[in-house]
């Protein structure tokens, strides 16, 4: 699993930074940068940067927060702290796409007042989702939702995401 998220991160940093043909064409790649409101799994909150790699192939990296609320907690901790790494692939055309997209977040995980007492912990949540995107052409404002399910010790966490941000060509 450690080679498979390692190999997945060097791909999609690769993907993200890369010079290919579709970069020299302005029109056909599109960047975004966005806050979400769940959407990878396990994280409640993120920012994100998501770009085309290459056709309708997209790559996104974020940052993430989670804090448990009441007596919920997360893999038995209460504060979270994420990296969000997706990749999807978009059907449509002009400003609207269905996307399926999947991924892995690296999440750290500790307590702060809690009673529960554990180890702070490193863990990796694998995500897979389908949704819907509204995504102009050239600069404006950028929406999704999507609805897909974070694997983790604990088993299988249904999620919805809901994300706005802006397009920046």
């Amino acid at each position: 699993m450690k080679k498979a998220t390692i190999l997945f991160i060097v791909f999609l940093i690769i993907g993200l930074t890369a010079n290919s043909a579709d970069a020299q064409n302005k029109n056909s790649v599109r960047e975004a940068a966005y806050f979400q409101i769940g959407g990878d799994g396990i994280t409640m909150v993120s920012l994100n940067y998501d770009r085309t790699i290459i056709g309708s192939l997209q790559g996104r990296i974020g940052l993430g927060y989670s804090y448990a609320v009441g007596n919920v907690e997360i893999l038995d901790h209460n504060q979270l702290v994420s990296l969000p790494m997706q990749a999807g692939y978009l059907v449509g055309g002009g400003n609207n796409f269905f996307e399926v997209i999947g991924g892995v977040t690296p999440a750290y995980l500790w307590d702060e007042e809690s009673e529960m007492r554990t180890e702070n912990e490193f863990t990796v949540v694998p995500s897979l989702f389908i949704g819907y995107r509204h995504q102009p052409m050239n600069n404006g404002v950028m929406f999704r939702i999507n609805f897909g399910a974070g694997y983790d010790r604990e088993g299988i966490h249904p999620a919805i995401g809901l994300g706005l941000g802006v397009i920046i060509n």
